[in-house]
C-alpha cells in the first residue's frame, strides 16, 4: 500500500501517499473540493479490527493522471521506488501477547 513518504510525524508512514491518492480523505492533506472515504480506507479499517459498513464509502477512484504507465504489462501503474519502511516486527502468540521481536 503506497503510504506517504513525506511531511512530519503523524504524517509521514501514517497516511495514504497524496501522490497517488490525491484528495482521498486519509491521505495526510485536506484537498480543495471532495475528499471521499474510500472503499480502500474503510477496508483498511476493517484489517485492523474494526467493524465497518463498506456500503458506506464514498464513490472514488485513483485519479488516472497520477498513474504512470507500465509498459511491460500494458496498463497503469504506481510507482513505488525506495518505499521500503524497515522496522522491527513483533511477533506475536494467537491471544495478542508479543511473544518476539524480529529486527532487520
Amino acid at each position: 500500500m503506497p503510504v506517504e513518504d513525506t511531511g512530519g510525524s503523524g504524517t509521514v508512514n501514517a497516511h495514504w501517499r497524496e501522490t497517488v491518492f490525491g484528495g482521498e480523505l486519509m491521505t495526510g492533506w485536506i484537498d480543495p473540493g471532495s475528499n471521499p472515504l474510500s472503499l480502500v480506507t474503510v477496508q483498511s479499517m476493517a484489517d485492523m479490527g474494526y467493524t465497518v459498513d463498506t456500503a458506506a464509502a464514498d464513490s472514488y477512484a485513483v485519479p488516472s493522471a497520477l498513474l504512470v504507465p507500465a509498459p511491460d504489462r500494458g496498463r497503469a501503474s504506481v510507482r513505488m521506488i525506495d518505499d521500503i519502511w524497515i522496522v522491527p516486527i513483533e511477533i506475536l502468540a494467537s491471544d495478542g501477547s508479543r511473544v518476539g521481536l524480529y529486527v532487520r
